[in-house]
């Protein structure tokens, strides 16, 4: 599935272009299934929401809507027909007249409306992009909710095979005279507390799970997936100055919000014809007896409406979003550097955790149960050392899904895959 490219537009979005499409009638509660329903990817993941997303289908139907005044506006408004008929007193020829006028003011303003027109529409694709980004951001997240509570239920369950084969050695050892009741009875506590650890775990696993299921647009369809567990990024690309200025160039909101304020100063331009309004140019006849034409214009007389007031508006409302455009460029920037500064910790937990910490702690586990099969150390010590190395499998599949997040989010930040697929190695820190 192509990545999509919020740089390029709506129309030049090969995910856009592939996979949505523009419904009429609202979906059924639960989209058709494609394909094998047993396995799941995380890139058949992302098209489904996208392909099933009501919310995406608004928003693009947002953007029909502003197509459509962007349609109306390069028309011409129609003229006014007006005629009248005064009957004389007394009989004979009634006296007729006939005008007909056209707005002046539209026909002056009417470029300027056309580009306002037109900003408002690419506003609104932009608008369309960020709903995509946003739904494709979610759902590679639950995704990898999800992903990470199956390896963590695969730690718990290993860890109850050492639990069941511990407790079949301290009961061998109590049988022959070597070990303790206590010892057993420790065991079977653990053993009891990891079920319901499991327990819970599995909840999670489910909750998680339907989560995602209403996110590819499959509510109530069945959530045993086979998901991808191998979700770690790749090393990061290019310096934090790098991914700020993708995000500054690439991100849809930011696309938006500078649309939008081409629209409101050029409606600020367009304030100023408002003393003027309403403005009507045309001719006028009359037949009082014999038929008589001439130009016509009506304009209003500014004694009590100067137009201010309607310039002062649009002109604070022009300040606001310009204001609006600057906060947003902040927080872009803030988000583009707290995920480039999570993923770049979390792969380095990652790396030394696994690399140096998970082999040292395996190998003392393996001793511990040697030594304590053999009657050279007690019960604690080899549980101290599972739980070590439990508690450090749970923190690297943990930091295994920030740091997968944190691309996720890092992406998404820069304005999408497309634009940080741009970005070059040459920078890479």
């Amino acid at each position: 599935m192509p990545p999509i490219d919020t740089a390029g537009g709506i129309s030049r979005a090969a995910l856009i272009e592939t996979a949505i499409e523009w419904r009429t009638v609202s979906q059924a509660i639960d989209a058709p299934a494609v394909g094998d329903e047993s396995l799941l990817t995380l890139a058949q993941a992302t098209e489904l929401v996208i392909r099933n997303s009501p919310e995406l289908q608004s928003v693009l139907w947002k953007v029909r809507l502003a197509e459509a005044d962007a349609r109306q506006e390069r028309l011409l408004p129609n003229p006014i027909l007006a005629f009248t008929i005064r009957f004389i007193d007394g009989g004979g020829k009634p006296a007729l007249e006939a005008s007909i006028a056209q707005d002046l003011l539209s026909l002056l303003r009417r470029g300027g409306k056309i580009a306002v027109a037109d900003a408002r529409l690419r506003a609104a694709s932009a608008d369309a992009l960020k709903q995509a980004a946003d739904l494709i951001s979610e759902a590679q997240e639950r995704y990898l909710a999800a992903a990470v509570v199956d390896e963590e239920l695969e730690i718990l369950a290993a860890r109850r095979q050492l639990l069941d084969r511990l407790l079949q050695t301290a009961r061998s050892r109590l049988a022959a005279g070597e070990g303790t009741r206590l010892d057993v009875t420790t065991l079977q506590a653990q053993r009891i507390q990891l079920d319901a650890d499991t327990a819970d775990k599995a909840a999670e696993r489910t909750d998680q799970r339907l989560a995602l299921a209403r996110v590819i647009g499959r509510p109530s369809g069945q959530i045993d997936w086979v998901l991808d567990r191998s979700l770690l990024p790749t090393a990061v690309v290019g310096s934090e100055p790098d991914w700020i200025a993708a995000s500054l160039a690439h991100r849809p909101e930011l696309e938006s919000r500078r649309w939008e304020l081409a629209a409101l100063g050029t409606e600020a331009e367009l304030a100023r014809w408002s003393i003027f309004e309403p403005t009507d140019i045309g001719l006028m006849s009359q037949r009082d007896p014999d038929w008589q034409v001439g130009p016509s214009i009506t304009a209003p007389l500014p004694i009590f409406d100067n137009g201010g007031a309607k310039r002062d508006k649009a002109q604070a409302a022009r300040i606001d979003a310009a204001h609006q455009l600057l906060a947003t460029q902040r927080l872009v920037i803030e988000e583009v550097r707290r995920a480039y500064a999570a993923l770049i910790s979390a792969r380095a937990a990652v790396a030394r955790i696994g690399d140096e910490l998970l082999p040292l702690l395996e190998q003392q586990r393996e001793q511990a149960e040697a030594a304590y099969k053999a009657g050279e150390s007690d019960l604690a010590t080899l549980l101290l050392a599972q739980d070590s190395l439990q508690s450090s499998r749970f923190k690297w599949v943990e930091l295994r899904e920030k740091a997968a997040v944190a691309r996720v989010k890092l992406e998404r930040a820069a304005g999408g895959r497309g634009a940080a697929a741009k970005i070059t190695p040459a920078t890479q820190p």
